[in-house]
């Protein structure tokens, strides 16, 4: 946008030209000049140029008093914030001007200047509520509608609801059916509706309650007071300025005619057409052909108007009807001749021959049509609300790069709901960056979309519907005012989660909050059972205590006094405020209790504006408390109450919005239509949800019966849509959303659209049919933004590109076979470690995760993959992980002596390793089942006492290898495992044997384990001693290789690999540790590309489905796109290194009997 400002002497002519004087239009019987009248009325298609007139009357008026402030009424805030900028660009300064809204005007200043006696507060809309809901109980006795209404539970929430409803009505009602009140005012039933009746006596009963001073007598009187005998005061406040307002109520508009008789007014009206339309009939575009088709042109122009003002322009329509009425003829229009004259737009593209039909009433179908690479208009076909906002990213960074002279400020998008396409704007403009940037601003939102901190307080709000899941709880407790005031920060939230996890903490404040949500009376897994055992575990090292019925947790860190007292401080926090928010309390109660909430939550950082202002968003929001508190004194509400009207202000735009911040501004439909942008684009233009519904329908008499001047949301919002069309200089830019995400369904546009398109076609492009109509104008995008269409050759007209290029490479694999993103190996190797000598346990620790032993430990590359924050549910069976902790848990105890009972302990209940009573006793009994037998193993195992033995080895190359075996005894090691038998579990205790045969000493490795049935299942492994020293030679080069480059291993895959060479070849011989890659043959080529296929089809699994391999995420890094782990057995290192490390363990792995086992027979 412009400043339009103009020269000094552009100026001194606009003045002289107002000085001359008002000549009436000739020909104008409508028109009489009298002395009494002082209201003007401008018009004009251009704000631009209505704003230019607006400063030139400012200008001339200034002579009064500098401290009485000039008043300049706008329809909304954003018109206002427009036409600030717009005064100041023209005269250089915009100060001491007033911007009210019409409403405000009249109640705040007009009606005191009047001297009459206000209003009484509780018929004003917001205090109307609540006035509503203290009287609806004691009429329903009288009342039966209103009785059937608050039959509902909760009886107290209907209330409420039925008191809004009528408080929206009753407030309309006062401003648009004045006759109706005074009807009801005198008993009647007020019509023929039949909800007429039943509100007429409400309407009464609040008369009675309130007095009969409302708002529509009191606007009789003032028209009254000004018709007759206005005070001096009034019109000796200087000129009045009405700007933009197209849409005033016709009480208003009386209102503002009788003003005029004692105040010089001036209405500057934005009017789309020069023509006098005003009695034109509001019609679909699809029945004008039918109605004047018989017509001639010129007849055809005077009976029907433009179809689009017709079809569009209804409130519009309706101000200049009654403007023009014989109650109103009295009102003045200047004649500015050129000043002021219409400026159709030039030139031939689309959107001017558009634009200019409009303002010249002129709709006659066009013979030539618009060029190829006309782009005026453009209509986008979208999937979802993200590649709506992508897709504009695009064009709107296409036409920045076009012409140098368009700035992001010069672009206005619009949209039915900011809130809805809030997050989409965020990702896709706030996360551009280089030359992608494009700066915007986003207004219109709701309060809690505005900041987390709003969130926060909604959560608040929804504190006794909750389940406290403890994702939930960690999130409030995420949010940085509130990590303040607690004392944490994201490194001790992170701990904390996972000590919650481990805990057993899933969801629930207590045994009371699961009872009240139907789960039994049980505190397993809730929040209290979890915090005591972090409580307990702090102060108690032992896991087998219980003291107090509570088992301690003993996992803690450092610094775990400090993080559970603030995890302590927070829940108790929470437990007070859901045990405050019990009980029903006057609305003054609850508003210094909720302000009480803000200071014990969140500790606010005041350098940080934005949380500075989403807190002062919650405070006025809880303004709405003090209205209730004002009428309902010491009545009480319950929550559930407050909670409504709470989250309804939140939801709510907040005072402080950014328009025209100097980027794009992203705003609501009506805030800135009509307003002069070069590019105005529309987003959200979907059938169902564009133009919105008015609600209330089968309660608002006003949507019952229409009439002239009458607000609907429909009307309004087909109204912004051809004013933001008009406002349009360069660009009109329309998306919506055209197939369904999930079926592929193609979806219809809004109705209002669809009209509009299907005029451009009869009118401007009549020899295209409507499928070559539509592939012209309706460009469907692509479902992804990374489809091939993006990076193929397009047609000159085709508004289908990307400026994202990250996403070529997405396109590029979109057409071939899925496959996973690149390996992270590109044979750089790291110098190697000054180690030296190395041990057994950094041998072992190495081969239980080779990549993130190079990743994670050499290279310091932390990648993450590890899910956290766990469940938010409780299981009810054990399986994976949470069997084996409980196996595991009862072999320790029954290793110390302890023999497991036939029903689960309290101290094994209170532990959070079995399902919640009763499902634990089958659980328990299928643990012990499985523990019992390779208990009598680890019994027979652990006698006689184990001999610790020190390694030092000097390897083959002159590396030394030095460790400590703990558990050897006589016939060797002794290893078991409460899960299945998998090479992960075997290679440590592989390690040990190798490096205790290799120094000298006898025996074998004894391992046992469960198979998948839960049987017990025993093997053993011997090595000779020259065998021994070799395979730990070649463990301890892999290991150094390892320790340069990123090896691709995963134990559970080389395992496969390495079954499979054994299964196509069982004659090799033992001896044969290591064999040559090469001659693992087609059986290590077969085996490596079922691997492969096998990882192929699980990368698109979900996490909790996947396999172990890919779930670890250093793993992942290396695997290759097309072929995972490799092309060939001698191209890729996990075959070989798989060979050295598994095969010869499953050559040595020889099966036992549970018999042999426990009698320690090997059976060469």
């Amino acid at each position: 946008m412009s400043s339009w400002s103009r020269t000094a002497s552009a100026w001194t002519r606009r003045l002289a030209t107002l000085a001359r004087g008002c000549r009436i239009p000739s020909g104008s019987d409508r028109r009489r000049r009298t002395k009494s009248t002082v209201l003007h009325v401008y018009h004009h298609h251009s704000l631009a140029r209505l704003a230019e007139l607006l400063g030139a009357l400012m200008q001339r008026s200034r002579a009064g008093s500098p401290l009485v402030p000039e008043q300049v009424i706008v329809p909304n805030r954003g018109v206002g914030r427009w036409l600030q900028a717009e005064l100041a660009g023209s005269d250089g300064i915009a100060a001491n001007i007033e911007f009210p809204l019409f409403a405000t005007f009249t109640w705040q200043t007009l009606q005191p200047a009047l001297g009459l006696a206000p209003v009484p507060e509780g018929w004003f809309r917001e205090r109307l509520r609540w006035e509503l809901f203290a009287l609806l109980p004691t009429i329903a006795a009288e009342v039966p509608a209103v009785a059937r209404y608050l039959a509902g539970e909760p009886r107290e929430l209907v209330t409420l609801q039925l008191a809004e409803r009528l408080a929206d009505v009753f407030d309309q009602y006062q401003v648009f059916r004045a006759d109706l009140i005074a009807q009801w005012d005198r008993g009647g039933d007020g019509g023929a509706q039949p909800a007429a009746a039943w509100q007429g006596q409400v309407w009464r009963a609040l008369r009675a309650r309130l007095g009969p001073r409302h708002r529509a007598r009191v606007l009789r009187e003032m028209v009254t007071r000004l018709t007759t005998e206005p005070p001096a005061g009034v019109a000796g406040s200087g000129p009045l300025y009405v700007f933009a307002t197209a849409d005033l109520p016709p009480d208003y508009l009386r209102l503002l005619y009788a003003l005029g008789r004692a105040r010089e007014i001036h209405l500057l009206l934005p009017n789309p057409s020069e023509v006098y339309w005003g009695d034109i009939r509001a019609t679909r575009l699809a029945l004008r052909e039918a109605r004047t088709a018989q017509l001639p042109v010129a007849e055809r122009r005077v009976a029907e108007g433009h179809p689009l003002l017709a079809a569009l322009g209804r409130p519009l329509r309706d101000c200049l009807h009654l403007l023009y009425a014989d109650e109103l003829a009295e009102i003045q229009e200047p004649e500015l001749g050129p000043a002021l004259a219409y400026a159709p737009p030039q030139g031939n593209r689309l959107l001017q021959r558009l634009q200019r039909g409009i303002i010249t009433l002129s709709a006659v179908p066009e013979a030539v049509p618009p060029a190829p690479d006309d782009v005026s208009i453009q209509v986008h076909a979208c999937h979802g609300v993200l590649r709506e906002v992508q897709v504009l990213h695009d064009q709107l960074l296409d036409l920045l790069a076009a012409d140098p002279a368009l700035m992001p400020r010069d672009i206005l998008v619009a949209m039915p709901d900011p809130s809805r396409y809030g997050p989409a704007i965020r990702s896709v403009f706030g996360g551009a960056t280089g030359q992608r940037r494009i700066p915007w601003s986003l207004a219109d939102q709701s309060r809690r979309a505005a900041h987390p901190l709003v969130q926060a307080v909604r959560e608040l709000c929804e504190l006794p519907q909750s389940r406290w899941p403890a994702s939930e709880v960690l999130a409030f407790a995420a949010v940085a005012p509130v990590m303040r005031r607690f004392g944490l920060d994201e490194n001790g939230l992170l701990t904390l989660t996972q000590w919650l996890q481990e805990a057993g903490v899933r969801w629930g404040l207590d045994a009371d909050t699961r009872e009240r949500l139907g789960a039994g009376h049980y505190d397993e897994h809730t929040w209290a059972f979890g915090l005591d055992r972090l409580l307990l575990g702090a102060m108690l090292d032992d896991p087998d205590a219980l003291v107090d019925d509570v088992s301690p947790w003993t996992g803690l860190e450092g610094g775990a006094t400090v993080l559970a007292g603030s995890l302590a401080r927070l829940l108790q926090a929470l437990a007070r405020w859901q045990q405050l928010l019990a009980e029903p309390r006057p609305a003054g109660e609850w508003r210094h209790h909720l302000n009480v909430a803000l200071q014990t939550f969140f500790a606010i950082d005041e350098d940080v504006r934005d949380e500075r202002e989403a807190l002062a968003e919650v405070h006025a929001a809880l303004g709405v408390l003090a209205l209730a508190d004002a009428t309902l004194g010491d009545m009480p509400l319950g929550w559930p109450v407050v909670r409504e009207v709470l989250l309804a202000q939140l939801g709510r735009a907040g005072e402080r919005q950014p328009y025209l911040s100097g980027g794009v501004t992203f705003a609501d439909l009506r805030s800135l239509a009509g307003v002069p942008f070069r590019v105005v684009c529309l987003l959200g233009m979907n059938d169902g949800e564009f133009p919105r519904e008015d609600p209330g329908t089968g309660i608002n008499l006003v949507l019952g019966e229409h009439r002239l001047g009458d607000r609907r949301n429909r009307d309004e919002d087909r109204l912004a849509f051809l004013q933001l069309l008009l406002a349009a200089r360069d660009v009109f830019y329309v998306s919506y959303v055209g197939c369904d995400l999930r079926s592929g369904e193609t979806l219809e546009p809004s109705t209002t659209l669809t009209e509009w398109l299907e005029f451009l076609r009869e009118h401007h492009c009549a020899g295209l049919s409507a499928e070559a109509f539509a592939a012209r104008w309706i460009t469907r995008q692509p479902m992804q933004p990374f489809s091939p269409r993006y990076f193929a050759d397009r047609a000159s007209h085709e508004r289908v590109f990307t400026f994202a290029g990250g996403w070529r490479d997405g396109a590029a694999a979109s057409g071939g076979q899925r496959v996973l993103p690149p390996g992270l190996d590109d044979g750089t190797r790291a110098p190697a470690p000054a180690e030296a000598a190395m041990t057994l346990e950094a041998l072992q620790r190495f081969y239980r995760d080779p990549p993130a032993a190079f990743l994670r430990e050499r290279l310091g590359l932390a990648l993450g993959g590890e899910d956290v924050h766990g469940d938010d549910d409780e299981t009810f069976t054990l399986e994976g992980l949470d069997a084996w902790k409980l196996r595991s848990a009862l072999l320790a105890r029954a290793g110390a002596g302890e023999r497991p009972s036939e029903s689960p302990p309290r101290a094994w209940q209170r532990r959070a390793l079995l399902p919640p009573p009763p499902l634990d006793g089958a659980a328990w009994r299928e643990a012990v089942q499985a523990v019992v037998a390779l208990h009598t193993l680890q019994r027979h195992w652990q006698t006689p006492r184990p001999e610790p033995i020190a390694i030092d080895l000097t390897l083959p190359g002159g590396r030394r290898l030095t460790g400590r075996i703990s558990d050897w005894r006589p016939g060797g090691l002794h290893r078991l495992q409460v899960g299945r038998l998998k090479m992960k579990h075997l290679l440590a205790g592989w390690i040990d044997l190798l490096a205790l045969v290799a120094a000298g000493h006898q025996g074998a490795l004894f391992a046992a384990g469960l198979s998948k049935a839960g049987d017990p299942e025993t093997c053993v492994l011997r090595v000779s001693a020259a065998d021994a020293l070799q395979l730990l030679g070649s463990l301890v080069e892999w290991y150094e290789e390892g320790q340069q480059v990123p090896l691709l291993f995963h134990a559970d895959l080389a395992e496969r690999y390495a079954r499979a060479l054994l299964e196509a070849a069982p004659e090799v011989d033992p001896a044969a540790a290591e064999q040559r890659v090469e001659a693992h043959g087609e059986a290590g080529a077969a085996a490596l590309a079922a691997l492969n296929e096998s990882l192929r089809a699980a990368s698109g699994q979900s996490r909790q489905h996947a396999p172990a391999a890919l779930k670890n995420a250093y793993f992942v890094k290396l695997l290759r796109p097309d072929r995972p782990l490799g092309a060939t057995p001698g191209e890729t290192v996990f075959c070989g290194l798989s060979a050295a490390v598994c095969l010869p363990v499953l050559l040595r792995q020889q099966p036992l009997s549970l018999t042999d086992a426990l009698s320690g027979v090997v059976h060469e």
